[in-house]
């Protein structure tokens, strides 16, 4: 789940459209000092999506890309978990629904904090 996180968070956008991840890079490639460089390299740092979980990445992106939106993001639903299953033929155990609605929760809070700012 770390790796969710912190793809959320240097994902996350400005009022300009800019990502973090975008201000980071901009602000490592102007760096004045190896010291500062260092820093706002270790910033970019995201920890490894273990290659074991990339399907469950990857159903829980193409659900995203789908959800409903209004006043903000809604959670992806039960229901469209399990549309998904039967028409993509993916059999998804009980741990790895879980798993792609932690996902979920995770992107919701973190676009809650983007949308505080």
């Amino acid at each position: 789940m770390s790796f969710a996180e912190r793809h959320f968070a240097l994902a996350s956008v400005d009022e300009t459209g800019t990502s973090y991840r975008e201000q980071l890079e901009g602000l490592l490639s102007r760096a004045k000092t190896e010291e500062r460089r260092a820093v706002l390299a270790d910033q970019l740092k995201c920890p490894h999506l273990p290659s074991a979980l990339a399907y469950l990445w990857q159903a829980f992106i193409h659900l995203s890309h789908r959800r409903q939106v209004g006043f903000g993001p809604s959670p992806i639903m039960w229901s469209e978990v399990r549309a998904y299953c039967d028409l993509s033929g993916l059999k998804l155990r009980p741990w790895e629904v879980f798993t792609i609605l932690d996902l979920d929760d995770i992107y919701l809070i973190e676009r809650a904090k983007r949308d505080q700012k």
